[in-house]
């Protein structure tokens, strides 16, 4: 058992490591990438949790948010606002409070072209106003004014065709490359770059690009497949160019820096490419998709956010001299709302703020190219030691062991983590430690109890699965002692048997029996029926026993009614193997019974015996000579009565004295079709005529059933029946009850 564990567990952490790689696997007939899938959610969610743990709680003083939040748009109106209201917000935002740099997330994509009344009035009223002055009091020359001169970063959105586009083709005007327009230079870094590329933007309109200069977008295009915003994109591609993110940008301009690409280029392994962004305080570097993984703060914490409103009535009493602000908005009502790591929902300007703060420290953290080699290695080494230590341990020492693990993986990672800011796997060899573990326990345990079981295993073949639960928790029930129960028991067999069985090999033929067997059995258990014994082409089943069943007999009904309903899909699929089809008589009778486990010390069963049991199975032996496939006795009828019946016959059973009425169960009451319970009527008419040993009239009517429903051996009978007493009347003393000479 240990070398199987080990075998399984050294399986498991190979399954683990090839799933790292995410390769393409190539069989010659198809392909497909190796990729459990919840290893990457699991990870994504243990990053989250390193993200909020090493969270910085302190403010930035030198980013700023300025919030066009709730209490903005409430005083000054919805946003987007005038482009004169903008503009008052840039020019207080310099000259009152002192910002250094300001960016915008927002956009100015289209003209503001009409004046305001306010506007009109004042030229009509004032000769001296004519529209060179009214042109220069438009917003958005006013804005443009506000911007000329100043160090400010416009925003730009981009999209690609993965997207919902929100313009069917650009607008407004690009800022300069980022890197410059040298056609050689940007046609090295294209080629160099991964950077993902974009077909579409939404851009400034000129008046207001020309002034500030400098733009960067502030589309957020990388995003994880959960929709929470882990990395973010420093570069994009557009038209072979490359144009930088708004937080870029906003630190170029802060530091009057012009950043120089960084290029790798190692013929070792032919790898050439864009590896980061050179600036004057810092290295910028650069993910495999030209992005970083964003730092953040504390959601909410990590930067002050000043409204809007409060600058420009001048309230704000704060001090942002020299800081870097972005405009932007925390009101839901803008929908700029971003799932992260930190919050559900943080602004998505906060997201800008966090990855300025880091490119001003050159603080970011970086997942190596070396970093999946790194995440092989610690899951080898741990999943080897598991699989060879775990299987031979105790229980105690196993436990430790696997906590040992666990530990020294969780410090490792949160060593790189938190010193190097190096990003390592971690969900992976703890899940697999984890699973290791658990193997290595649940085999344990199921080796203690390997005989109990396989007892429960082989009782369940023959009963329902709380019939084994019963029985294993109860000690007595498992004795030779037998008990008198009110039960109900049930006979099957198969129609012609011996004809098919000797039409078919025997391997044909086994496996023909186990697909009959195999459903019918499904049927009896799902009515809480306990299989007793297969006897050759034959089921015998009884209810009310191990557990109390107060719907023995309802239940035994269901289930023979629900053996016949399964006969036609098994008979097709009998059809589809060129295998005979199947025809089955089903007889059921209930009782008091003997029941309990009954045998030798070598062998016992648990079964039914008693004269109730006999006439069950004489009941199921008589159901071909009606011609029907299924009959109960009254006894059953009396207490199942959740059914509608046909009156069949009265019979004496061979070995009995008694008659016992025979009935064949429709359906459930109120669910007989109705063209059946008109015949089983019709038939109970003629069968009370027959019983008056009125055979003539009792003729007619079968004579009419037969031609309407056609011929079955159930009228021919009892036309042959009406013929012989005709004949030969039967007397006075007749009872109508029909003597059965075999079983």
């Amino acid at each position: 058992m240990e070398r199987n564990l080990v075998i399984f567990s050294l399986a498991l952490t190979l399954i683990f490591a090839m799933d790292l790689f995410k390769k393409e696997v190539d069989l010659g007939f198809t392909k497909f990438t190796f990729n459990l899938g919840f290893t990457d959610a699991l990870e994504r969610s243990a990053y989250d949790i390193r993200v909020r743990l090493s969270a910085r709680e302190e403010r930035d003083p030198r980013v700023v948010i300025i919030d066009i939040d709730e209490k903005s748009l409430l005083e000054y109106g919805q946003f987007p606002w005038p482009r004169g209201l903008v503009a008052d917000l840039v020019n207080v935002s310099f000259d009152k409070y002192g910002v250094d740099t300001l960016g915008f997330d927002v956009l100015f994509a289209e003209p503001e072209d009409s004046f305001t009344r306010s506007e009109v009035a004042a030229a009509l009223s004032d000769d001296s106003i004519g529209m060179a002055e009214l042109e220069a009091q438009r917003g958005d020359q006013r804005l443009a004014d506000a911007l000329e001169g100043r160090s400010v970063v416009m925003g730009v959105v981009f999209e690609n065709d993965g997207q919902i586009a929100h313009v069917e083709e650009s607008v407004g005007v690009l800022p300069e490359p980022f890197f410059g327009s040298d056609p050689e230079l940007n046609a090295k870094l294209i080629k160099e770059s991964a950077a993902r590329e974009v077909q579409r933007y939404s851009a400034n309109i000129p008046l207001l690009q020309n002034a500030a200069g400098r733009a960067g977008f502030f589309s957020i295009l990388v995003q994880d497949p959960d929709g929470i915003i882990r990395r973010v994109g420093v570069l994009n591609k557009y038209q072979d160019k490359l144009y930088g993110s708004l937080a870029l940008q906003l630190v170029t301009a802060y530091f009057l820096d012009e950043p120089e690409p960084i290029l790798i280029d190692n013929p070792d392994d032919g790898y050439a490419g864009l590896e980061g962004i050179q600036m004057l305080h810092a290295a910028i570097p650069l993910d495999g998709e030209a992005g970083v993984y964003v730092p953040y703060a504390k959601a909410l914490q990590g930067y002050e956010y000043v409204s809007a409103a409060d600058l420009l009535s001048g309230t704000y009493e704060g001090d942002i001299t020299g800081a870097i602000a972005l405009v932007g908005t925390s009101a839901a009502g803008l929908v700029d709302l971003r799932s992260t790591p930190v919050a559900p929902s943080l602004p998505g300007v906060e997201v800008h703020a966090n990855v300025v703060s880091a490119m001003l420290d050159g603080s970011f953290r970086i997942r190596p190219n070396f970093a999946t080699a790194a995440d092989m290695l610690l899951l080898l080494v741990v999943g080897i030691i598991l699989s060879f230590g775990l299987p031979y341990f105790s229980a105690f020492l196993s436990t430790v062991l696997y906590l040992l693990a666990v530990v020294s993986a969780v410090w490792l990672n949160w060593y790189f983590w938190s010193e190097k800011l190096l990003i390592l796997s971690i969900a992976p060899v703890l899940l697999l430690s984890t699973l290791l573990y658990i193997a290595d326990t649940v085999v344990g345990f199921f080796v203690e109890s390997r005989a109990h079981r396989m007892s429960k295993k082989m009782f369940g073949l023959y009963v329902p699965p709380e019939v084994v639960s019963e029985m294993s928790s109860t000690e007595d029930v498992l004795t030779m002692a037998s008990q008198k129960r009110e039960m109900s028991v049930l006979f099957a067999d198969i129609r012609g048997f011996t004809t098919i069985s000797e039409g078919m090999q025997p391997e044909a033929l086994s496996a023909w029996m186990n697909e009959f067997l195999t459903p019918m059995t499904k049927v009896i258990h799902s009515h809480k029926g306990a299989i007793d014994k297969y006897m050759g082409d034959a089921i015998m089943a009884f209810w009310g026993a191990p557990l109390v069943d107060e719907e023995h007999a309802n239940n035994g009904v269901r289930a023979g009614l629900g053996m016949l309903a399964a006969v036609p899909e098994m008979n097709e699929y009998f059809r589809g193997k060129d295998w005979p089809e199947v025809a089955i008589g089903v007889g059921l009778n209930s009782g008091e019974m003997s029941v309990g486990n009954m045998g030798s010390e070598f062998r016992m069963a648990y079964t039914v015996l008693g004269d109730a049991v006999n006439l069950g199975s004489r009941v199921e032996g008589i159901t071909k000579n009606y011609g029907v496939p299924i009959l109960v006795t009254e006894f059953t009828a009396a207490v199942a009565t959740d059914f509608d019946y046909q009156r069949i016959d009265s019979v004496r059973v061979k070995g009995k004295e008694e008659p016992v009425s025979m009935l064949r169960p429709l359906g459930a009451k109120g669910a007989v079709p109705q063209d059946l319970s008109q015949q089983a009527d019709a038939f109970h008419e003629a069968l009370d005529l027959y019983l008056k040993q009125e055979f003539e009239q009792a003729r007619k009517l079968f004579t009419e059933l037969s031609n309407q429903f056609g011929q079955s051996v159930l009228y021919d009978l009892y036309l042959e029946r009406c013929a012989l007493f005709i004949a030969e009347p039967p007397g006075e003393d007749w009872d109508g009850v029909y003597t059965a000479t075999s079983k």
